[in-house]
């Protein structure tokens, strides 16, 4: 049965599988991973290759609630933003959001940029960031955080 090569056998890549979990039951497709794993040719790959599929991997698993790693995922097109586009977006989504008659949340905006529910933070750095940019204010500044809804500066 093929096994994976650690480099050197040493105690460092050895802890990198302690406590390893596989989900995968069936032996035979075990070693078929492991064998096509084995055969790609890691080395010769880009690192813009090895980003976009471990990116991927990333996402596939944010995407499986029962992992919980959407706390760890956040978006690329959010990631590529800068600062300025960022604020721009939250500013927008607020504006959006008044004009339909309701109001900016942190639920409504990890739903503007597709961040997990476990992503939370994410999107109340964003929120910050506008704050601090006074580009949206507080609809009720006395309101507690998990309560908070949020609105253009000029409303």
């Amino acid at each position: 049965m093929p096994t994976l090569r650690l480099y050197g056998g040493s105690v460092y890549s050895c802890a990198i599988f302690f406590k390893a979990q596989n989900k995968i039951q069936d032996p035979a497709k075990l070693a078929r991973l492991v064998q096509m794993i084995d055969a790609e040719s890691w080395v010769g790959m880009d690192a813009d290759t090895k980003g976009d599929l471990y990116e991927g991997l990333l996402q596939k698993n944010a995407e499986d609630t029962k992992s919980g790693a959407g706390q760890y995922f956040t978006p690329r097109q959010l990631v590529k933003m800068d600062p300025e586009d960022r604020l721009r977006a939250v500013y927008l989504h607020a504006c959006l959001r008044y004009v339909e008659r309701d109001f900016m949340t942190n639920t409504t905006l990890r739903g503007r940029f597709g961040l997990d529910v476990k992503n939370s933070a994410a999107a109340s750095r964003l929120l910050k960031d506008a704050l601090v940019a006074k580009v949206i204010r507080l609809h009720d500044p006395e309101a507690p955080p998990k309560y908070r809804k949020y609105v253009p500066w000029w409303a």
